[in-house]
């Protein structure tokens, strides 16, 4: 497969989408990447985030999710 194939663009892009809700997650919730994981795990399961495949980007359902409380708050009830 060649790198100028457009759905491993996409693929790539998507990647880098989730890559970068992991970033935000540990950044503005003051947690560890296994948690944050496992918080992004939680937000899609419950339709909170949605990936943007086209333009490598994230998008939540409001603001307040990405609180460092409800961050915190969704990385407890992860690991419980």
């Amino acid at each position: 497969m060649s790198a100028s194939n457009p759905f491993h663009a996409i693929a790539t892009r998507g990647e880098a989408a989730y890559q970068s809700l992991l970033d935000a997650l540990c950044e503005l919730g003051e947690i560890s990447r296994d948690d944050a994981k496992k918080v992004a795990a939680l937000y899609q399961a419950q339709k909170i985030v949605k990936f943007d495949h086209v333009g490598g980007r994230f998008h939540v359902k409001h603001g307040a999710f990405l609180d460092r409380a409800t961050i915190q708050y969704a990385a407890e009830r992860a690991n419980a």
